[in-house]
């Protein structure tokens, strides 16, 4: 029996997910055994194929993927279990991003929503004639994937933070004189 016919009467008998399946499937043909007998299939081999590649959190799940294929068939049992590692990220400096957003032509949103937690569609909905007041009132969304505007209820923002109130003035400033 070839592994393709094996993998596709295992996904019938289990109550898989559909993106599982896909999952499965793509990661059965990435190890390099969609169209080779059951038979042949052994532990070195996955072994030396998932060993190749160089990210250590795809070669976990592909080890995973391969003990579950051969689970009932009691192969590949011996394969190593990795632990997941955590990715770092690296973020630029608070002074690039700020010369960044000055750069763009929608930084009141992009403060906004860095400064003063406003969420994507708070963020759009936001007009300058709306940062008038020291609480920010906010009634509106934009729903990002129909762009209507929608009324929410009503949130108050207050601008405590001197940075916000001063990148929303400097905005304010900036619209009012056409820069």
């Amino acid at each position: 029996m070839k592994v393709s016919e094996h993998v596709e009467k295992l996904i019938q008998s289990r109550p898989y997910k559909y993106t599982y399946k896909q999952t499965l499937v793509r990661d059965v043909k990435k190890l390099g055994i969609w169209d080779m007998n059951v038979e042949e299939v052994t532990s070195a081999y996955i072994r030396d194929t998932v060993d190749a590649l160089g990210n250590h959190n795809s070669r976990r799940r592909l080890y995973i993927t391969a003990r579950s294929i051969f689970k009932e068939l009691d192969k590949c049992q011996d394969l190593p279990v990795l632990e997941s590692i955590s990715r770092i990220y690296q973020f630029p400096e608070q002074e690039h991003l700020d010369y960044l957003i000055s750069k763009s032509k929608y930084r009141l949103q992009l403060f906004l929503c860095m400064y003063g937690g406003l969420r994507l569609g708070e963020a759009c909905a936001v007009t300058p004639k709306k940062l008038e007041g020291v609480p920010l009132e906010l009634n509106l969304c934009i729903d990002l994937l129909s762009l209507k505007c929608k009324t929410q209820k009503s949130f108050r923002y207050p601008r405590t933070n001197t940075h916000v109130t001063a990148r929303a003035q400097e905005i304010q400033e900036r619209t009012i004189h056409g820069q």
